[in-house]
């Protein structure tokens, strides 16, 4: 196995070790701790809506009590109703959901990853501008109030058609981990796939260490199993 880059970010785990994790509900991933036997993931994943914030924080306060340990990866949408509040949000309009938001972090004590409007570069999501300014207010607003288990993720989908990734970049100041969302096998098969090359060699120029926020096969179906299996 080849030795891993340590760039000794936040939460980075030391030596040749990856953090193991897994979502998106409580239920599917109970499931999945009793199948996987000694290996229990160390993540949990869920995802906030600002629109649905109230609801979270009920779910999330259960949630943590019935797996105390965690470490929570929260996606964090920064579209509201459908619409890009990525201005709105660097204007101070969402200052009461974010504190809200930032008071529930301060509960949960254990490191907390937020891929602050995950999947960032997907079509028409987020206007570039608008999403650097919204990404660094929020990263300033979790300083200000001292959230120091908080970890930012700037996470992307650098997919065959999406948008160019780097426009969006924020800085190496606001940023503490890269994060990609890979699904199809044909992601993984070779090292050939260029947008997340691309991302990938942008991780290690800026010396930042790489989540995979999401991850599942997908459009595969369940006919010939083995084979399905095997790919």
């Amino acid at each position: 196995m080849k030795k891993r880059v340590n760039f000794k970010q936040k939460f980075e785990p030391e030596g040749n070790k990856i953090i193991h994790g897994a979502g998106q509900s409580i239920e599917t991933f109970s499931r999945y701790w009793e199948a996987v036997g000694k290996y229990k993931p160390r993540i949990y994943m869920t995802y906030i809506k600002f629109q649905c914030l109230d609801d979270w924080i009920k779910k999330i306060r259960k949630e943590i009590k019935l797996f105390p340990n965690l470490m929570i990866q929260i996606g964090l949408n920064l579209r509201i109703n459908g619409e890009d509040k990525t201005k709105e949000i660097s204007e101070g309009k969402y200052d009461k959901e974010l504190k809200k938001f930032a008071e529930t972090i301060s509960e949960i004590k254990n490191p907390v990853f937020v891929r602050i409007g995950y999947e960032f570069d997907a079509k028409e999501r987020y206007a570039p501008k608008n999403y650097i300014l919204a990404f660094r207010y929020i990263v300033s607003y979790f300083r200000k109030n001292n959230l120091d288990n908080i970890a930012s993720v700037w996470c992307s989908c650098p997919y065959n058609g999406t948008e160019p990734f780097e426009p969006y970049y924020p800085g190496d100041e606001y940023v503490d981990w890269f994060g990609i969302d890979v699904f199809g096998v044909e992601l993984f098969k070779d090292s050939k796939y260029k947008p997340i090359e691309e991302f990938l060699k942008m991780a290690i120029q800026h010396k930042k260490p790489v989540m995979i926020g999401e991850s599942s096969a997908i459009k595969i179906g369940i006919e010939n199993g083995e084979k399905i299996w095997k790919e």
